[in-house]
Order: C-alpha cells, then structure tokens, then sequence
C-alpha cells in the first residue's frame, strides 16, 4: 500500500510540473491560421443556414402552391374540459366524447405519442368526413381547414391520400407547433 501512495504522489507530481509545459506547447503550436479558420468555419454555417431556410421557403411556396387543396390551416375548436372530459381521462375517451358530441364515427385514426388525426364521419355516410387533430398534451382539438374545395365530405380514400400528400401525420406527430404558429400570428 505505501508503495503504491509513493508512486501515486510521484506521478501527481510529474503531472503537476509537466502540465504547464503541455499548456505552452498547446498554445505555440496553435496556428493563428487555426482561429481564422474556425471563425471561418461559423461564419460558412450560418451562410448555410440562411440558404437552407430560403430554401425551405421556397420549397414550402413551391408545395403550397401545386398541393390540391391549397393551403392548409389548423383552427382551434375547444379543449377536452369543454366537452365535459377530464383532464385525466384516457384518451380513448376523449375521443369516443368527440365523436358523441358530433353524432360521428371514426373512419380513420391515427394515434402518435402527442397528437391523434381523426376522420370524422356522420354514422352511415362514409362521404361525410372532416378532419381533425387532437393535441394530446394540451388537449385541445383542431378543425383541418384546406383554402381549395371542401372540408367535411372527405371519404376513407381521399383522406388517406391527404395525409400522403400534406404529410399530416407530422402534425399529429407534433401539435405543439400549431399553438406556437397561432400565438405568432395573434401578435
């Protein structure tokens, strides 16, 4: 054990002395070509970041404008507490009291961690859908309004390619953004 303490205070010891002299070592041979080009190398990001988000912009202007019913839009309808489910209900109950409420069945349900897209149909007429989306965390549904054509006559089929072609199931994946949109707009 005492020769063990003894090499341990040894190699304290060297490491101690040798550290300062590792310090000016790192520091002399550090290039001033080094610094630039790391400066260089924020400054080429955030170009790239500004092309990609104008590409982006454009990309989006470019879908918005060839997607079959236009733009899409997210409105706001009411909470889970406005039709009389409790914050801790399980979620199928919150579903099955929506579509109480609406005298409706669920054509199609599509169910992801924080948000739930629904068609919507009048029991008995499968041509009567509308499309909703539940954010599970906050609980409050959204009306899926499309600027081109009509919202509530969709079939089984046409949602399906619907959620192909608008992607919704990011949506539903995350809802929260919808709420952070509307805030921004508000303002």
């Amino acid at each position: 054990m005492g020769l063990d303490c003894a090499v341990h205070a040894d190699l304290k010891s060297l490491v101690s002395k040798m550290l300062p002299l590792m310090r000016i070592g790192v520091e002399e041979r550090a290039p001033m070509g080094l610094i630039e080009f790391e400066r260089h190398l924020s400054t080429e990001s955030a170009q790239s970041r500004r092309k990609q988000t104008l590409v982006s912009a454009w990309t989006e202007r470019i879908l918005k404008m060839s997607l079959s019913r236009g733009e899409i839009n997210f409105q706001p309808l009411f909470t889970s507490s406005d039709i009389g489910v409790r914050a801790d209900a399980v979620v199928e109950h919150v579903i099955k009291t929506f579509l109480h409420v609406g005298d409706a069945v669920a054509e199609r349900w599509i169910e992801m961690p924080k948000g739930i897209l629904l068609l919507q149909s009048i029991t008995g007429r499968s041509d009567s859908g509308a499309i909703y989306l539940y954010d599970r965390v906050r609980q409050v549904f959204f009306f899926v309004n499309f600027a081109d054509g009509r919202d509530d006559s969709f079939t089984a089929a046409e949602f399906d390619d619907l959620v192909n072609e608008y992607d919704l199931v990011r949506f539903a994946a995350r809802p929260g953004g919808l709420l952070a949109q509307m805030h921004f707009a508000a303002a």
